[in-house]
């Protein structure tokens, strides 16, 4: 693996640990998502952040984690769809740009 790409997905990971136990405590999907991908069940996490994007396309958190989670089971180009509807829902937020420029690097 690139240690460029090695080093976006740790500072990603480290961005949403800083902001995730104030975001989990809200919202519940997430935390169990972000729970399952830390103890390395991705395919379950996958599913957990697939639940929480469906009811909220643009949930930045949930897209991070999907990003993440995907990327060790070689699977990142199954998150284009996911940032399709959060584009379509809100096209103003960079950081689904950001996640979106990243995959198409990997894809």
């Amino acid at each position: 693996m690139p240690l460029r790409f090695i080093v976006m997905v740790t500072a990603s990971v480290l961005a949403t640990a800083a902001t995730m136990s104030s975001a989990a405590a809200q919202r519940p999907g997430v935390a169990q998502a972000f729970d399952l991908e830390r103890r390395g069940s991705y395919p379950e996490a996958v599913e957990a952040y697939g639940k929480v994007l469906h009811d909220n396309p643009s949930d930045v958190t949930a897209l991070l984690g999907m990003e993440r989670s995907l990327t060790p089971l070689g699977r990142i180009q199954e998150i284009l769809p996911f940032i399709r509807r959060a584009l379509a829902q809100d096209s103003t937020t960079g950081a689904i740009y950001a996640i979106g420029v990243r995959t198409w690097a990997q894809v």
